[in-house]
């Protein structure tokens, strides 16, 4: 999920490692991209129509409220991008969600300025995104 808030993108590192060195179990494996940084993420087994991911309970747990969520301007970017790994093929929905400055949604995230998004390096996905969006 591509998110704006206000003139910064939300970003945060990718960990491997739980608090305590437990693994962190997740869809990938940890060696791939620890310590890339990436967008906001909801997974899904099956691809979900636009409806299906915005009703979301994955994509509800980014906002404190209700309130905040129903304020968030949400565009469907770019629907089954394919991106091949050596076991898989991920099936890639890109989504833009636009919120003021002051938002308290996205906890957790990084707040990047446009400006340096160049400084962090990403998955070669996110990386072709920032180039079709000219960033």
């Amino acid at each position: 999920i591509y998110v704006r808030v206000g003139d910064a993108v939300c970003l945060r590192r990718r960990v491997s490692e739980l608090p305590g060195g437990k693994k962190k179990p997740g869809l990938f494996s940890p060696s791939i991209w620890q310590g890339l940084y990436e967008l906001p993420l909801v997974v899904a087994e099956q691809p979900l129509a636009p409806e299906e991911f915005l009703g979301s309970e994955d994509f509800g747990r980014f906002f404190p409220s209700d309130a905040e969520r129903q304020s968030a301007s949400v565009s469907l970017l770019r629907r089954e991008v394919l991106h091949r790994l050596s076991h898989r093929v991920l099936h890639l929905n890109f989504y833009s969600v636009q919120l003021p400055p002051d938002s308290l949604s996205f906890p957790g995230f990084l707040r990047v300025p446009h400006s340096e998004l160049p400084a962090y390096p990403v998955p070669r996905p996110i990386a072709a995104l920032w180039k079709e969006l000219g960033l």
